[in-house]
């Protein structure tokens, strides 16, 4: 497995998580993440209500105080598109990497503005999930435009749909997350990095971001019950 870092993360040698912050919470709140088994953080900035001002503002404070490596996502909103360019400037110098969709007209933009750090390309299919030749040219596809990371996530309709996720993590020629998405996608979130998948992501509070995410403490458990040797 290839060893990648986003900050002062090293991905590829043991199983990492990365929690969510949707929303501005106290920044004492985000500390108690890392004891409680998380690597990494990923803001969804276009999840929060507040404005992209405040959640500057928020972002930086969390940066300074916990110094856990952050990965910053924008997925594109109708409030966000015109915009949305500005807002990756003025959002990249404050974390360790971007996620940026794979079909997304700014990709190419938001990746130059990156300028050395870490690229997160994705792609997301929350109806299907694609053959071994489609996940490849994705793959593909995004390392032409300079992902250091492609992620993936798909809906599983069987149980081979599970199966064909974790045999393209094994496959892959670049450094991978990969994901099957809902219930019967939810033990990918725990076994996919014995085939080669970097991190999972896991929600603190009352509600999944993504279907079939597990909860922090839930998903931190497991990992360390299941891997002991590489947690």
């Amino acid at each position: 497995m290839a060893i990648v870092h986003i900050g002062r993360c090293e991905l590829g040698a043991a199983p990492k998580i990365a929690v969510i912050v949707d929303r501005i919470m106290p920044v004492e709140k985000v500390m108690e993440f890392r004891e409680a088994g998380a690597s990494l953080l990923e803001v969804r900035v276009d999840l929060f209500e507040d404005s992209f001002a405040r959640i500057v503002e928020y972002v930086d404070d969390v940066r300074k105080r916990t110094g856990m490596p952050m990965i910053g996502t924008m997925r594109e909103t109708p409030s966000n598109r015109e915009r949305r360019l500005s807002y990756f400037q003025t959002l990249i110098p404050l974390v360790d990497c971007i996620d940026i969709e794979l079909d997304t007209p700014v990709n190419r933009e938001v990746i130059a503005l990156c300028e050395g750090k870490p690229v997160i390309v994705s792609e997301h299919d929350f109806t299907r999930t694609p053959d071994i030749a489609e996940l490849h040219a994705m793959a593909e596809r995004a390392q032409a435009l300079g992902a250091t990371i492609f992620k993936v996530a798909v809906m599983p309709r069987a149980k081979t749909d599970v199966t064909r996720v974790l045999r393209f993590c094994e496959e892959c020629a670049m450094p991978v997350v990969a994901i099957a998405m809902g219930a019967l996608g939810a033990v990918s979130r725990v076994v996919a990095p014995l085939f080669g998948s970097l991190f999972t992501y896991a929600f603190v509070g009352e509600h999944e971001i993504a279907p079939g995410q597990l909860p922090l403490r839930e998903l931190s458990n497991t990992i360390e019950m299941l891997y002991p040797q590489m947690s």
